[in-house]
């Protein structure tokens, strides 16, 4: 519901294809938001409406011709943003009016506009109204895993007009996890040529770009997450060196049933893994455009560390208790968000390292 709401009991009639947008600032964010209002209608009611309501038991007072946004800060900004304002108010009287301080309220109410519209006998009818509206949460998400299964980028835009639909305004892409790497990287396409399920089940630079920008147009942030140290078997089909070898007693590289495979969990042992790391994220701080990255770090299984005398010898030599891999593990999250801090990204992980009594810094929000 929204925060504020006065309907009145006039109706007003209209059809889709006939409302002129008008804008104070151009924005093709609200300009696309008011062609998928038009487009929703005319796809539910046909191209041919009429307002003659000779016929029609809803009786009205007047057709609406003009749809008149004003947005306060009068800019189309690239992306939606952590704090962005989705205030907006709703006036239907003689014209609609929606006014808003960012453009992202007025894509919320166009959504709303439409959802307050309603067909009968093939005319279409909308209540006097007034709507002061603004969320309770700034961050409204739905998270989409496409490494376990993957989701085409036609299927990926239905989920995402579906959430605009329902005001969500944060994509959580949990693009790459064990099972699978379907990211393209620039610096690195061996990632996903030799971690992906198979070629058609990758996820092109031109696919992630046309993903953000569909997003954007619908008020939605598009938040990545790329999780390590745990879930990185994929990382391991072209980069084995990434991944710690795990041990069956003295036999290297001998999975465990029940306990672990031959290679898993990043190799916290090796200044490489975090060069790689480093340059890795330094090509996805570019390629995605929102303030937050999530960088998972949860489900840290800690058997094959438990099982590698190289990871013994590893925590001996800087101070961490023998078998208390929580320290490792404190170890290589920080190492690794120190690495992403200078790239101006804020950082968001799963809990899971806090819960095992890993210290992260203040900044780094846990989910």
């Amino acid at each position: 519901m929204p925060k504020y709401w006065n309907k009145d009991a006039k109706v007003k009639t209209f059809i889709p294809g006939n409302i002129r947008l008008t804008q104070n600032k151009e924005c093709d964010v609200t300009q696309e938001a008011f062609n998928r209002f038009v487009h929703r209608l005319q796809k539910v009611g046909g191209l041919e409406s009429s307002t003659d309501d000779s016929t029609c038991f809803v009786q009205t007072e007047g057709s609406l011709q003009e749809l008149k946004v004003v947005i306060n800060d009068q800019l189309c900004p690239e992306y939606p943003q952590l704090g962005d304002s989705e205030k907006y108010e709703l006036n239907i009287t003689d014209i609609i009016t929606i006014k808003a301080s960012q453009v992202w309220g007025a894509v919320w109410g166009l959504e709303t506009l439409g959802q307050l519209t309603y067909l009968v006998d093939g005319k279409w009818f909308v209540n006097q109204t007034f709507i002061s509206d603004e969320p309770r949460f700034s961050h409204r998400g739905l998270h989409l895993d496409t490494a376990r299964h993957f989701y085409s980028v036609d299927i990926i835009k239905l989920n995402l007009d579906v959430m605009a639909m329902h005001k969500l305004n944060v994509f959580h892409w949990h693009i790459v996890d064990a099972q699978s790497f379907p990211y393209s990287s620039r610096r690195y396409p061996e990632l996903a040529q030799k971690g992906a399920y198979s070629p058609g089940h990758i996820y092109s630079q031109s696919d992630v770009q046309d993903i953000i920008n569909f997003a954007r147009l619908r008020g939605i942030r598009v938040l990545p997450e790329f999780d390590t140290p745990g879930h990185a078997q994929s990382w391991g089909k072209s980069h084995p060196e990434l991944l710690t070898t795990c041990y069956d007693g003295d036999t290297p590289e001998r999975s465990v049933y029940g306990k672990h495979s031959e290679k898993e969990i990043m190799d916290p042992t090796k200044n490489s893994t975090f060069d790689f790391l480093r340059n890795f994220f330094d090509e996805i701080k570019d390629v995605f455009k929102d303030n937050f990255l999530h960088m998972g770090m949860d489900e840290v299984h800690y058997m094959c560390w438990e099982s590698s005398p190289i990871i013994q010898e590893f925590l001996k030599d800087h101070g961490i208790p023998a078998g208390q891999y929580s320290g490792l593990e404190t170890y290589y999250s920080n190492r690794l968000l120190d690495i992403i801090r200078p790239m101006n990204k804020r950082v968001v992980i799963w809990e899971d390292p806090v819960n095992h009594g890993a210290q992260v810094s203040n900044n780094v929000g846990a989910t």
